[in-house]
Parts: C-alpha cells; structure tokens; sequence
C-alpha cells in the first residue's frame, strides 16, 4: 500500500539499481524501474470508477477528470492521483463547503475509502484520500478545472520529442530523491516548467504564444478568465529532430544552464519561452504589451500582481499572474541551487558511465546560502567536443514595450546564431551549453 511517505518506497531504494552500461543504458533502466506500468495505470481507473460511483450518488451527473502526472506522462510509483470534480453550477460557489460534503459521501464507504482529510481553507481547497483497493492516495479538489488546461499542454509539450519526457522523468526522481519537491517544498509542477523552458531555449519545444499566436474562435478556452486553448505544431516534432543532443548531454546541460541563471534578475516566462526582467512587472506601465490579458485582468481586480519579489520567478504558462514558485523560500533556494551545482561537478568529475549514479546516491554534504554557492574545480577532464547544432531562431511575438522604447524579448535568439559553430578542443569552464544558453 502506498503511503505519504513516498521516500520509503522501495522503487527509491538505489542499492538495486546495477548502474551498468552506458549512460543511455542506465537512464532506460531507471526509467523502467520508476515509471508507472500499464497494469499500474489501469488499476487508477478503477480508483476513478469508485471515486465517481461514489460522488454521483450526492451531485448527480458530476465527473471525474484526472489531471497532473498521470495525464503528463510523468507518474511514477509514488504518485498521488489528482482529479477535478465537476459538479452542477449551482453548487460551485462554494467549493470549501463542497470539500465536508465529499467527506460524508466517501466516509459511508469505508471498505473503499480510508485516511480521509479535509483541507477546505486551502487556496484550493480538496479532500485527500486513500483509494484501499489500488492503495493509490488521491487528491479531489473542486474549484478550477485549470490544472486540468495545465496537465493537458505539458502532455503535448513533454510528448513533442522522446528526449524531453525522459528527462523530465529523471529530473523529477532526482529532485524527490534529493527532497527538493513534495508538501512545503518546490512543487512537482514549477520544476517540470523549468525542464520544458530549458528545452525551449534549445528550439526542441515551442513557447506557449506560438500554440496560442492564432488560435480560432473554437479553439479558445477561456477558464478563470485566461485562455488555455493552444493548438499543436504538425511539424515541430521535425524541427527538433534537428537538435542531436543524447541524454546524457541535455541532462548535464540542465544542471549547467540553472547553476548559472539569474533567477534573481529574471522570470522564467514559458508563455514566451524566453526569460523577462522582474524589473518590468513591478508597474503595468512596463509589462509587455503581449501580457495584455494579465494587463486587463489586474485593472478589472480579477487577479493579484504577478509576485515578483520571492527567490524564484516561475510563471504559469497561462496564469500570468501566478508565480508557481512561491513555495521555494530562502532556505530551500539555495540548496536547490546547490544542488544544481552539484550535479554539474557530478558532471565535471565523473566519467559518463558514473554520472548517473553520482547524482543519486551522493548528496551533498552542505546546501551553501551565500552567493558563491560550491566553488567548482577549475582543472576539467578532457572529453570529445560535444557538436552544436545550428538553431534557427523561431518566429517570436512583438514584444518591444511601446511604453518602453528598446528593449528586446528575443536578443538571445539572434545570439544563438553567431553562436552555432562547433566547439573545438577541451571542456572550458564556461561548459559546454554555456555559449548557446546565456
């Protein structure tokens, strides 16, 4: 039976990993191990079913939609079920209320559902339980289907390119490994924006305004007054195959890029795919006027200010309002920065063989808080030059600020061209993705 306690979990258990092979054999084998089996994800529909069976007894004709890792691709053993329950219009003005009713409901089954806990003052308030036939915790909330809207885009991004949802995958066994993520802590989401933004900076995966650039009428969605409606790109799945980077070498260039940005200086913007001044949202006078949806929705009082003051900045893709990193406070940034930093020494020092168990079986002794973080060896072990391949800068918004003259979203595009040439000679410490990503 599954429990809260995900890190006593046997699939965390790292001893029974054999870590043999190549570096692409090892990440296929840890993939195998942690992901969710088909019999697995058959199993949640039957939480579904009871959870449903259950509900409609007291809101007739509701229903249950599953949304977050189990839609994204990026459950793994220890995922909780998370679901939105769509009940009749006259009873969502009050979803708090809504939580005591579905904890009456679900107590008149005990043999079904157990571990019940309200939580009704939440933001989004919710019940959480244990399904006790598929031993799989769940997460019923009521107020907004946008984490539905959420789960189905990062489905379609993670899914453009093989790559990006293998990484992603490991990222987020790593950071729970390492307890980055979880209840108090960076949430599961704000990280997987921070892989899908990487990527983007790499033109593997489109930014969210090219999905969004010319949507039709019929394929707008308007839901907590922001559009969630995106299209798919047929043939951005080509354009990425252009980009030849393995495994090892887009993980270790994730752990490079985050050990350097400024996350004090910039938002991470998925919406544009590029990164945006903090400077410019603490005045609508100077956000982009691509924002004008954020730009209407703050003069009408339907949103608060995006919060630009925590230590990280990640914006919701559609929310532009919502920074999805606010959890991360001052003690936990810099150990996820130390972190990072870490795993890029993993990188420096080990062999590639090595990698990959280094980052998940050695943690790091200290999580430093000063501004140096852990100071990186300066003598790097040569190794083949890693090619770069010529990235073409994708067609991006207008977002030179009328109201402030000059400044420009995508001057990182046009230096990724005079950047494209193959590298030559060993490992330098800019790192090897450092002249396309900065």
């Amino acid at each position: 039976m599954n429990s809260r306690g995900p890190l006593e979990h046997p699939v965390f258990d790292i001893s029974k990993i054999e870590f043999t092979g190549d570096f692409g054999c090892q990440a296929q084998q840890l993939l195998q191990i942690i992901r969710l089996t088909k019999e697995e994800v058959e199993h949640i529909d039957f939480l579904l079913r009871d959870l449903s069976a259950n509900f409609n007894r007291i809101w007739p004709g509701c229903v249950i939609e599953p949304f977050g890792s189990i839609i994204t691709g990026l459950g793994i053993k220890t995922s909780d079920i998370d679901c939105y329950v769509t009940v009749p219009p006259w009873e969502r003005k009050q979803p708090g209320k809504l939580v005591y009713v579905a904890l009456r409901s679900l107590r008149s089954q005990p043999h079904l559902f157990t571990e019940l806990q309200p939580i009704a003052r939440a933001k989004v308030p919710l019940v959480k339980f244990l399904h006790i036939p598929t031993g799989r915790h769940c997460d019923a909330s009521f107020k907004s289907p946008q984490g539905i809207r959420n789960s189905l885009l990062l489905a379609y991004l993670l899914h453009l390119d093989p790559r990006v949802l293998s990484i992603a995958i490991i990222i987020k066994f790593w950071a729970k490994l390492h307890k980055l993520t979880g209840t108090n802590l960076m949430p599961n989401y704000a990280l997987i924006l921070l892989v899908v933004f990487y990527f983007q900076q790499l033109n593997i995966l489109p930014s969210v305004y090219e999905l969004q650039d010319k949507l039709k009428p019929h394929q707008q969605c308007i839901v907590d007054h922001w559009e969630t409606g995106f299209v798919h790109i047929p043939d951005y799945t080509l354009k990425s195959r252009k980009n030849e980077f393995n495994l090892y070498e887009l993980l270790t260039g994730f752990f490079e890029y985050y050990s350097s940005y400024n996350f004090a200086m910039n938002i991470v913007s998925v919406f544009l795919g590029c990164s945006i001044k903090r400077e410019l949202f603490k005045s609508l006078n100077t956000v982009p006027t691509v924002f004008r949806l954020y730009d209407a929705n703050l003069h009408n009082g339907l949103v608060q200010p995006l919060r630009i003051n925590e230590s990280m900045c990640i914006q919701d893709p559609f929310d532009h309002s919502r920074n999805c990193a606010v959890a991360v406070g001052k003690n936990l940034f810099p150990k996820i920065i130390g972190c990072f930093k870490h795993a890029l020494k993993c990188y420096i020092e080990q062999r590639s063989s090595n990698f990959l168990k280094a980052i998940l079986t050695v943690i790091p002794k200290q999580h430093p808080a000063d501004k140096q973080g852990i100071k990186l060896p300066t003598k790097k072990v040569p190794q083949k030059p890693i090619p770069i391949p010529k990235v073409k800068p994708v067609p991006k918004p207008n977002i030179n600020n009328s109201r402030k003259p000059g400044f420009n979203f995508i001057k990182k595009f046009n230096e990724l061209q005079n950047h494209s040439k193959q590298r030559k000679g060993k490992r330098k410490n800019t790192g090897k993705f450092s002249t396309i990503l900065q």
